[in-house]
């Protein structure tokens, strides 16, 4: 099993191995997995971090982390946000061209690559025509935009083509390839949202 990260900008190519990929108990969680794989490459402790939320398929697994603490000799923003929580949603729908859902949104620290820890207003923002969807972490005290995550998925498909009967005539990669006739709910849905 192999993971795939990016962690201060780095990113592991077909993936590396995690740290309990060689146990012989092979149930192990999306989350215990998660967690080593973060201890590993950043050297912290495991209570410092959790698991956020994550995918499992037969093929890929994503796991979205948080760390929760911060060294104490980095520069930690006030706990108490300067830009209010309509401005900080304001200013994202700006920024990523979308609405925000309704979802609860959360006063969240982010480690920035300085060292520095910077109190956000995390928000999460669609866009259904454009088919964007993001988590925005806006700076509580600048209202900047520091960070996105983007949890749209870019489906695409290794397939037999129907023009074709047999193997040896070639498959080809279709992105996105729903019919909205057949499948007027797409092939993408979460509740009554289609991606």
């Amino acid at each position: 099993m192999n993971l795939m990260a990016d962690l201060h900008g780095q990113t592991f190519g077909e993936g590396v191995d995690h740290p309990l990929q060689r146990r012989s108990n092979q149930n192990v969680t999306l989350e215990a997995s998660s967690v080593a794989f973060v201890q590993q490459r950043l050297g912290v402790d495991s209570s410092t971090i959790s698991f956020k939320s994550g995918f499992l398929g037969e093929v890929s697994k994503h796991a979205y982390m948080k760390q929760s603490h911060v060294s104490r000799d980095a520069s930690i923003a006030s706990s108490t946000p300067s830009v209010s929580l309509s401005e900080a949603i304001a200013k994202a729908e700006e920024f990523l061209s979308g609405i925000y859902n309704g979802h609860p949104a959360s006063l969240q620290y982010l480690a920035k690559s300085d060292g520095s820890a910077a109190l956000t207003h995390a928000i999460q923002i669609q866009n259904e025509t454009a088919i964007t969807f993001y988590e925005a972490f806006i700076d509580a005290h600048s209202g900047e935009l520091l960070h996105i995550t983007d949890f749209v998925a870019q489906a695409s498909y290794l397939v037999l083509p129907i023009t074709k009967e047999i193997l040896t005539q070639g498959f080809e990669t279709v992105v996105d390839p729903q019919d909205p006739l057949a499948s007027p709910k797409g092939w993408h849905t979460v509740g009554s949202t289609v991606y």
